[in-house]
């Protein structure tokens, strides 16, 4: 029994030069064609499994760091966070911008510095690997300011159907009140407000809960000296984080291992 590799119609008996159901030729189809079993059928095209597609939006994703000296512990481990992170999103990401910003302890003169406006990943990767860390009075900080800050200084995309928005911090130690008034509840709707996706790697604290929990983010707890390994982790659960609750029309971070509201 043979099968007509072009309308596989079974042919019987002896075989005949053309397909007597659709008149293809057989003496050089048959031959191009593999044997399976007792049956003859062309060759099949091997096939590829289609790339898996990207996340449909873009993303504008903002980080913002603790640069005090309470954090100098930390800044090989911030470099490498950052790297983890910055590259999980341009590679599912449909395009990234991205904006740095750093905040050291404003009631010392150390105002707020924006190092990345809406750049590549390899220049964000370039700007953190220049951040200088140091200085700050005492433990609490500003941290409050800087966020607020930096929340005010992005344009974060309006349309969240084409660009998402995310805005990470990395921040150790507790925070000072605000110096406009704002409190840590305020901050966080406001961060809501603007449909940004919000991560805290940070101590938890009080003010930084109730920070996290008015803008609906998501929690990534780390210790007061955390080091290289730590703080890779942490951002391996943001950026899982980030994908799939993009992936799937989230508006607030889907809650993984390890992430605490």
């Amino acid at each position: 029994m043979t099968l007509c590799p072009s309308c596989q119609s079974i042919l019987t008996g002896t075989l005949p030069p053309a397909c007597p159901t659709c008149g293809a030729a057989l003496g050089a189809t048959i031959g191009a064609a593999r044997k399976q079993g007792s049956l003859l059928v062309p060759k099949m095209p091997s096939i590829r499994p289609a790339p898996r597609p990207k996340l449909p939006v873009e993303v504008t994703l903002g980080i913002e760091i603790d640069r005090t000296g309470s954090s100098a512990a930390f800044q090989a481990g911030i470099a490498t966070s950052c790297e983890v992170l910055l590259d999980t999103i341009a590679a599912k990401a449909k395009g990234l911008s991205v904006f740095v910003g750093t905040h050291g302890d404003e009631e010392c003169g150390e105002a707020p510095v924006l190092h990345t406006s809406g750049g590549t990943r390899e220049q964000a990767m370039a700007d953190i690997h220049a951040i200088t860390f140091g200085g700050g009075g005492d433990a609490p900080e500003t941290h409050l300011d800087g966020i607020r800050n930096f929340l005010e200084t992005v344009p974060w995309p309006m349309d969240s159907h084409r660009t998402r928005g995310a805005f990470v911090v990395f921040l150790t130690d507790d925070t000072k009140p605000d110096r406009t008034g704002a409190t840590a509840t305020q901050i966080g709707e406001a961060i809501r407000a603007k449909g940004l996706l919000f991560y805290a790697v940070c101590q938890k604290t009080r003010t930084l809960d109730e920070l996290v929990s008015a803008a609906a983010g998501l929690t990534i707890p780390i210790s007061n000296s955390p080091d290289r390994a730590e703080l890779q982790a942490a951002a391996a659960q943001v950026s899982a984080s980030l994908v799939a609750t993009i992936g799937s029309g989230g508006t607030v971070p889907m809650t993984l291992p390890g992430g605490t509201r």
